[in-house]
């Protein structure tokens, strides 16, 4: 069984899961799952709102954007 490079748990890859990585010609992960869930998480924006303006007709709206972005938001 491996061990997770980024904490010390050991985790176990399913036949299934074997089969396809060599398939399609990936390596096998050095991170346990919960450490995977974990950086996949980390660039997700679920918590912070702002409030905005359309750049098309200026109605007022909720973005998860920051204000000071270099993106154009529509509502």
């Amino acid at each position: 069984m491996p061990t997770c490079q980024n904490c010390p748990n050991q985790f176990k890859l399913s036949e299934p899961e074997q089969r396809l990585l060599s398939k399609l010609m990936v390596p096998p992960p050095t991170f346990c799952p919960d450490c995977r869930i974990q950086r996949k998480l980390l660039w997700r924006n679920e918590r912070t709102l702002y409030a905005s303006q359309c750049a098309m007709c200026q109605k007022n709206m909720v973005m998860m954007y920051p204000p000071n972005t270099s993106h154009t938001i529509y509502c």
